[in-house]
């Protein structure tokens, strides 16, 4: 019987009373009047819960890409079965739906399209959603911090072109330090932006 709150769950009874809920894929297997014993209802359960599963999974990926670590955490939350959760992972990861070097790879390339941040920044972002710390040394190894820090900046110049040099300076640093990067790249990027704003440097190269 199809469940009235929920169109995506069908409601199995046994003996006239309500005994579990299946998708309508696997509820499909069964039959009025049919005898199921236990070892068959642990299968369905099982299967549904699989199927329950890896769905939430992709929905939760349908947002952005996620870490396994994320990924584990968020089953977890949902109280699938430990047997489930690694199902899940190894079907997700044999499918390519999850990878923490293709993931890692995408959050660094996003992060210098949309919001430049610094390689500290950076590697304190990927360690907290569970990426291993080699795979973060890797991908960082050839980060150019100065050109994201220079990126990050020249989008707040026209914004900040009346400010004495001393304010510009103030407001440089917190922006950039706030964002991660060193302070050697900081005061770099501070004394390129103040040479715009004399006139002594036109911003076109790095």
């Amino acid at each position: 019987m199809v469940q009235k709150k929920n169109k995506q769950r069908i409601s199995v009874y046994l003996d006239d009373s309500y005994a579990f809920s299946l998708s309508p894929f696997i509820a499909a297997r069964l039959v009025e009047g049919q005898e199921i014993d236990e070892d068959t209802v642990r299968r369905l359960t099982e299967e549904d819960e699989l199927e329950r599963a890896y769905n939430l999974a992709l929905r939760y990926l349908g947002y952005r890409a996620r870490s396994f670590a994320e990924m584990e955490r968020y089953l977890k939350g949902k109280r699938f079965s430990p047997s489930c959760r690694t199902a899940t992972l190894t079907r997700l990861m044999e499918n390519r739906f999850l990878n923490d070097k293709d993931f890692t790879d995408m959050w660094v390339e996003s992060r210098k399209r949309v919001n430049p941040k610094g390689s500290y920044a950076l590697r304190q972002e990927l360690l907290e959603k569970g990426v291993a710390e080699d795979l973060i040394d890797e991908n960082l190894d050839g980060y150019d911090e100065t050109n994201a820090a220079f990126d990050a900046v020249k989008k707040k110049l026209g914004l900040w072109q009346k400010l004495a040099p001393d304010d510009l300076r103030k407001k440089i640093y917190g922006f950039l330090s706030q964002r991660g990067f060193s302070y050697e790249t900081t005061r770099e990027i501070t004394d390129r932006a103040l040479s715009m704003q004399r006139g002594d440097d036109d911003g076109t190269a790095f």
